[in-house]
């Protein structure tokens, strides 16, 4: 029997809202799940409740800017975040029995056709507000040490032996960060859908800085967002005879077309960050992929790559052996990569969930056996 509880801790002038997955009879090992850009805990249901099953204590958060961790007075739903037309689109699944690729395309395009003055009106809001998209200032840092927040709430509660902190996608980028922060904090490291290093991100930096800086916000993230999203989409056709040569717009992140469905029927996956927090995402991923400030303590930590071979966000398998080397080269000497064939971003809701779920916990009980938990 698996106990959920919803917890939330201040940071700042905010709530963090987290779910624990509470075994009945639970071991001494506890899971901490970073999720993604443009998602929330709730997302991480399936995996977590897998986990818990075997008798992991599972703690999933929302970071701030997503799901329930926004301001007390932050809109929930405005035109920037969802637009009349995709919301209306986003209905109509509800009465459709078969779901193509093309309206699917047709949706996620929709959504994205928000007016500048729009996005313009949401960024010229109280300066420290949070709401969807908008992480606030050094908003990445900010969502690592609330994950190191919450870490330190677990240990005082819980007194687990062992820490193992999984991060997906934006998620693996705040988990990298933790790393280099806190290494002495976790025990395993779980890196899913990770990106990989991006040639031009200082360029990005620099361009997106200097629009802000004239106020012009909405053409920033926007732009942001197709350099980011739709590059990955223009890639993504060229792997993918399913799509049948077209541009999917979201079939990069899925091959469940019911999860896909799920997705753009809920609201918390339905925004686009800010300039501000494109601005503080770049700027995280330029880090992680930075020489480590601090001498590495724990060469031997285990850490796991876990991606998609058809995953766009990893550049199809190459970005995320990117990534294992420059871990590689920062010190860390027992890291692995596990690639799955056709499968794609979300690799903990693809089609062989079940598959990741049971490599995934065989790693982590092998990985205790070794050391003697």
């Amino acid at each position: 029997m698996i106990t959920k509880e919803t917890s939330s801790f201040e940071s700042g002038n905010l709530n963090i809202f987290y779910d624990i997955y509470l075994p009945q009879n639970p071991r001494s090992t506890l899971i901490q799940i970073s999720h993604g850009m443009v998602e929330h805990r709730g997302k991480y249901e399936f995996i977590a409740t897998k986990l818990a099953q075997n008798g992991f204590i599972v703690v999933v958060s929302d970071h701030r800017g997503h799901g329930d961790s926004i301001s007390a007075n932050a809109d929930i739903i405005d035109s920037t975040h969802i637009t009349a037309d995709s919301k209306s689109n986003i209905a109509s699944f509800n009465h459709t029995s078969n779901i193509t690729k093309d309206s699917l395309d047709s949706t996620y395009s929709t959504h994205n056709q928000t007016s500048s003055t729009a996005k313009d009106s949401t960024n010229n809001r109280i300066k420290n507000e949070i709401f969807w998209g908008e992480m606030g200032e050094n908003g990445f840092e900010m969502v690592v040490s609330d994950i190191y927040k919450l870490n330190c709430i677990l240990r005082e509660r819980f007194a687990p032996k062992k820490i193992v902190l999984i991060g997906h996608s934006m998620g693996s980028l705040i988990a990298r960060r933790f790393l280099q922060k806190y290494e002495n904090s976790l025990d395993m490291l779980v890196l899913c859908g990770t990106p990989y290093p991006q040639r031009f991100v200082s360029l990005g930096i620099i361009l997106l800085k200097v629009l802000r800086f004239f106020g012009i916000n909405g053409i920033g993230a926007d732009l942001a967002y197709r350099l980011s999203f739709l590059a990955f989409n223009s890639k993504y056709y060229k792997f993918d005879d399913l799509d049948n040569g077209k541009q999917s717009g979201i079939l990069w992140v899925n091959r469940d077309i019911d999860e896909l469905k799920r997705t753009l029927k809920d609201p918390k996956c339905r925004f686009i960050f800010t300039i501000n927090s494109f601005i503080n995402l770049l700027c995280g991923l330029r880090q992680v992929f930075s020489k480590y400030e601090n001498k590495v303590q724990n060469p031997n930590l285990p850490i796991l790559f876990i991606s998609g071979e058809d995953d766009a966000c990893g550049d199809f398998g190459r970005g995320v052996l990117s990534a294992l080397k420059h871990i590689n080269s920062q010190g860390y000497d027992n890291a692995k990569m596990i690639l799955y064939a056709k499968a794609r971003h979300e690799i903990l809701l693809e089609l062989n969930k079940d598959e990741v779920a049971r490599d995934l916990i065989s790693w982590i009980e092998s990985n205790l056996m070794e050391s003697n938990e």
